[in-house]
C-alpha cells in the first residue's frame, strides 16, 4: 500500500535479477579482525542497531561489522522513484524491526520526507510527506536524524525550525507519516539550521549557518545554545558533525577544527586548532550562503571542508577525529581529540592538535576534479576516500570524470597516517560503506562507457571483489549519498530522483 500527499507522482518499482561477477574470491573475514575493537558505542536514543544515524552512528563512521553482498550472490536490483524535487534521498536511516520483522527506511529529499517498506522481496513506498512547497527551491532539509520509536527530526532551514515527524501506528509498518511538532530557533539563535544529530542522552543538537550551536529536547519541552561563531571568530561549515558518547561535538570550518562539549546542560568550547581547510591563494568567501553552498555542491576549490568529519578510534584506542580539505591535491587530516600525548613532537607549522596530514592521489578539484564531498568511512584505523566525481554526470556522459580511490591507515605504533593502496580506475561518488563481516567497501558510479556499476572492494588491496551493472540511466547517479547496509546484507542507497535496493537472493 502506497500513500502519497497532493502532487506526488505514482512510485515506480522495478526489479532486476543480476548475477555478480566476482573477479576474486570473497574476503575472509577469518583473517586478522578488521574492526579492532568494534564498534562505535551505540547510542540508546538512536533508532535500532542496524543504521540509525546520519552515517550510521553518533561518530559518523558509515561501516559495519555486518555482513553485505559478497562475491559469488545472485541478487535482485530494485528501484523506487521518489516523488517531488530536489534529487537524491542524500541518506539512509533504517528502523528498528516492526512487530512482523520487517524494517523501513527514511529518508529527504528538497521537498519530501519518506517512508519505505523493507521485508523479503518486498521494497516499496509507503508514504512521502510534502515538507516544503516546490516554490521554496531552497529549503535544504537533507540532514534529518531518526529516534527511538521511528521519531524523525528534520531542519526547515526556510522556517528555522526543527520539525518532528513520527508515524500514525508505530507498531504498522505500513502506517503514514504524520508531523508531530514543531520548534522554532528563538530570535536570540542566529541563522538557519542546517544539520542535525542525536546527543548520547538524548538531546537533538544542531548547528546553523551562522555558526549558532543548539541542543533541544525531544519533547521540545527544554533549549540550550551557544554563539560558537563568536566564540572561535570564523566558523562557516557546509557539512555535518559527529559527536560521541562524552558530549564532544567535532566541527570543520574554513581555517579549523573545533571541538565543544554538550553536558546535558550547557555548551563549552574545548578547543580549536587552526587549519586552513580552503587552502592557499583562496579569495575571502562569499556572505551569500546559497553561492557557498552551490560552489561546494559542485566541488569547486576553496570550499573548506566538504566532508563531514568521522572520528577514529574508541577507549583503549588512540582517539582522532578526521576531514578532507579542499587544497588542489586534497589532504586527509587528522586531529587528536583529547589532549595529545604527552612526547607528542607535533607537525612542523601545525597547531599541536593536528596528528596528521597526507596527501591523496586521487582526491582532487585540479582539472576535472572536485573537492572531496563524500565523507570518509571508517572502521578500527582504515579511513578510506573517494575522488567526488561531483553532480554533472548525472546531466551528461563525463568519460572523463575524475575517479580513484584510497585508503588509509592510522598506524598507532609510529603515529603516522600511512597510505595503504590507491585504486585509480574506481568511480565512488558516494559515501561508501565500510564492512568488516565482508571485509569489503562498497560503493557505486558512472563508468567511462556511461554505465553505473555498483561495487564492492576488498578493503585490504583495493582489488575488485564484485560489481553490478546497473545500467547507462541517469536515475542511477549518486550524488554523494550514503549506503545503509540492513539484517538480510541487503544495501539501500539514494540516486537521483530514487532510491535503490540491492538484494543478495543466495547464501
Amino acid at each position: 500500500m502506497m500513500m502519497v500527499r497532493a502532487f506526488i507522482d505514482r512510485a515506480m518499482v522495478g526489479f532486476a535479477l543480476v548475477i555478480i561477477s566476482c573477479t576474486m574470491p570473497p574476503a575472509a573475514s577469518a583473517q586478522t579482525p578488521l574492526d579492532m575493537q568494534g564498534e562505535a558505542p551505540a547510542n540508546p536514543f538512536a533508532a535500532g542497531d542496524v543504521w540509525g544515524q546520519f552515517h550510521r552512528n553518533g561518530y559518523a563512521q558509515s561501516s559495519t561489522t555486518a555482513r553485505g553482498p559478497e562475491p559469488g550472490d545472485a541478487m535482485d536490483v530494485q528501484y523506487i522513484r521518489m516523488p517531488g524535487r530536489g534529487g537524491a534521498p542524500t541518506q539512509m536511516h533504517i528502523s528498528d524491526a516492526y512487530p512482523d520483522g520487517s524494517r523501513t527506511a527514511w529518508s529527504t529529499n528538497l521537498t519530501h520526507l519518506f517512508k519505505v517498506h523493507i521485508k523479503g522481496d518486498r521494497f516499496e513506498l509507503v508514504d512521502a510527506y510534502e515538507i516544503t512547497p516546490r516554490a521554496l527551491d531552497w529549503n535544504i532539509h537533507w540532514n534529518m536524524q531518526l529516534a527511538v520509536g521511528n521519531t524523525a527530526f528534520v531542519p526547515s532551514p526556510n522556517t528555522r525550525e526543527i520539525l518532528k515527524f513520527g508515524e500514525a501506528d508505530d507498531t504498522d509498518p505500513g502506517s503514514p507519516i504524520i508531523l508531530e511538532g514543531r520548534y522554532a530557533l528563538p530570535p536570540e539563535v542566529k541563522g538557519e539550521p542546517v544539520v542535525l544529530n542525536l546527543s548520547y542522552d538524548g538531546w537533538v543538537i544542531y548547528v546553523t549557518d551562522a555558526a549558532y550551536i543548539g541542543a533541544v529536547r525531544q519533547d521540545f519541552s527544554e533549549a540550550a545554545w551557544f554563539d560558537l561563531g563568536k566564540a572561535t571568530n570564523d566558523l562557516s561549515t557546509h557539512n555535518s558533525f559527529p559527536m560521541d558518547e562524552d558530549g564532544n561535538i567535532f566541527i570543520a570550518s574554513y581555517f579549523a577544527m573545533t571541538k565543544v562539549n554538550w553536558d546535558g546542560a550547557r555548551f563549552t568550547l574545548v578547543w580549536r586548532a587552526p587549519y586552513d581547510f580552503r587552502g592557499p591563494g583562496c579569495d575571502e568567501a562569499s556572505e551569500d550562503r546559497q553561492a557557498e553552498e552551490r560552489r561546494a555542491i559542485t566541488g569547486q576549490s576553496c570550499t573548506g571542508s566538504g566532508t563531514t568529519p568521522t572520528l577514529v578510534g574508541r577507549a583503549g584506542m588512540d582517539e582522532l577525529v578526521v576531514a578532507v580539505d579542499s587544497h588542489r591535491k586534497n589532504n586527509l587530516v587528522a586531529f587528536w581529540r583529547g589532549e595529545p600525548p604527552a612526547d607528542w613532537q607535533g607537525l612542523a607549522g601545525q597547531d599541536r592538535q593536528i596528528a596528521g596530514i597526507i596527501e591523496l592521489p586521487y582526491s582532487t578539484w585540479e582539472g576535472d576534479g572536485f573537492t572531496a564531498e563524500n565523507s570518509p568511512p571508517v572502521s578500527g584505523y582504515d579511513i578510506a576516500v573517494a575522488q567526488y566525481a561531483g553532480l554533472g554526470i548525472s546531466l551528461r556522459c563525463r568519460r572523463n570524470a575524475p575517479r580513484g580511490v584510497q585508503m588509509v591507515r592510522w598506524d598507532p605504533d609510529t603515529d603516522q597516517l600511512e597510505l595503504v593502496w590507491a585504486n585509480a580506475d574506481i568511480p565512488f561518488n558516494n559515501v561508501m560503506t565500510l564492512s568488516s563481516g565482508s571485509g569489503l567497501l562498497y560503493g557505486s558510479g558512472r563508468d567511462r562507457d556511461c554505465s553505473y556499476v555498483y561495487r564492492g572492494l576488498d578493503r585490504r588491496t583495493g582489488a575488485v571483489a564484485f560489481e553490478v551493472e546497473l545500467g547507462r540511466s541517469a536515475k542511477f547517479t549518486d550524488g554523494g549519498n550514503t549506503n545503509a547496509l540492513l539484517p538480510d546484507r541487503s544495501i539501500v542507497f539514494g540516486v537521483r530522483q530514487g532510491m535503490v535496493r540491492l538484494r543478495p537472493t543466495t547464501r
